[in-house]
């Protein structure tokens, strides 16, 4: 079953977002996107963090901000 809190590799929320592996790890590096650091030093993301991201409502995007897309 997967849920929020499973845990995503920087290839899987990039595939995911539609950006480059490096990219999400600028991301997690300035803070925009929240990120586990492991022991071994790899990071993780929740998916609910990276659903966040994708869903407009999320960033506060209004019904007329987007077109009636939502």
């Amino acid at each position: 079953m997967v849920g929020p809190t499973e845990l995503l590799t920087e290839r899987e929320v990039a595939a995911l977002l539609r950006v480059t592996p490096s990219t999400v790890g600028r991301w997690a590096t300035r803070g925009l996107i929240p990120v586990i650091v492991l022991p071994s030093g790899r990071r993780r993301f929740r998916l609910g963090d990276v659903e966040r991201l994708i869903l407009p409502t999320a960033v506060g995007i209004s019904d007329d901000f987007a077109g009636g897309m939502l």
